[in-house]
């Protein structure tokens, strides 16, 4: 009896084991945690979008099958998680005090009234995005072979559409920059883009080409990468580079600790000059405001913090 206890204890998911004991001690943090500030109704909806946003991880852990595809809808709650749930669950806002302004609040003056109205936005999303998981994952369970048309037969299929692709995203939205004419189709930049990009994962890693040619399918990715981080936002590229790692893997099962280590380093190497290169192309409409006029800003910003750095660590 007790041998076959202890194969049952055995048998148990050990990170599900974590994440219940992480539930319940972010669980009594938010029940004892007076929020002070906020009205009634704060502590109640922080609880359900931290359930709303925890939960799912732990039926990922104990399903098999959700293990053996691209994450893309737990990746997105571990980025909602750490950009918008672990502000509302410790109350950050109250590092700001009771009048939020700056990077935070936009327009300045954002009061608690604001937060609580951001909250219940929040709410919204958070519950659709778990609705149509569960909803697909447990009423469409059947599985589809699909449209015959649609189906790749060749690796000459998936050169000639990484290709078109390529050529179309970068034409539309790198090139002619529609998405600045035409706010309406704005957002499918971001689903084009990431599609040419796990395009061109999927030829390096998946198809027999020599390195001249994995050279030219990596090129988009950089020249991608180089320009959103022009943009002075480095929220995108950055978002890209975790994409990059995530799918690799997911197509190679390798984990290789050097990209990731060099992307901490630009990107604390970047962030250190951000506001620079910012005051130097932000709410700067004038056609010389281009690629080459925005990388020269990059160059004199580093050169320029430097400059100052040096000053006043010798000079002063």
């Amino acid at each position: 009896m007790f041998n076959s206890f202890h194969e049952k204890f055995k048998s148990i998911n050990l990170k599900v084991i974590f994440l219940f004991l992480t539930f319940f001690l972010a669980l009594f943090y938010i029940i004892f945690n007076d929020y002070e500030g906020h009205n009634s109704n704060y502590k109640l909806i922080v609880l359900i979008i931290f359930f709303l946003n925890f939960c799912p991880f732990i039926y990922f852990f104990l399903k098999t099958d959700e293990q053996n595809i691209i994450p893309i809808f737990y990746i997105t709650l571990i980025y909602f998680f750490f950009s918008y749930t672990f502000f509302y669950l410790f109350d950050l806002w109250n590092v700001f005090g009771q009048t939020i302004s700056g990077a935070i609040g936009k327009t300045g003056g954002t009061n608690y009234a604001d937060v609580y109205k951001s909250l219940e936005i929040f709410l919204i999303g958070l519950s659709a995005l778990n609705l149509g998981f569960f909803s697909v994952a447990f009423f469409f369970k059947k599985k589809r072979s699909g449209f015959e048309i649609l189906k790749i037969k060749s690796n000459q299929e998936v050169l000639m559409i990484t290709i078109v692709i390529n050529i179309i995203t970068f034409l539309l939205f790198y090139v002619l920059n529609i998405q600045n004419s035409f706010s309406s189709i704005s957002q499918i930049k971001y689903p084009l883009t990431y599609l040419s990009i796990a395009l061109n994962i999927f030829i390096i890693t998946k198809t027999r080409i020599n390195k001249f040619g994995k050279l030219i399918f990596i090129l988009p990715i950089i020249i991608i990468f180089y320009i959103e981080i022009l943009s002075g936002s480095y929220a995108f590229p950055f978002t890209i580079l975790i994409f990059v790692y995530v799918f690799y893997f997911y197509l190679t099962r390798k984990i290789i600790f050097i990209p990731i280590i060099l992307t901490i380093f630009i990107f604390l190497f970047l962030h250190t000059y951000k506001f620079e290169f910012r005051s130097k192309t932000w709410n700067f409409d004038h056609p010389t405001n281009n690629l080459l006029y925005k990388s020269k800003s990059l160059v004199n910003s580093f050169k320029e913090t430097n400059e100052i750095f040096f000053c006043q660590k010798y000079f002063r």
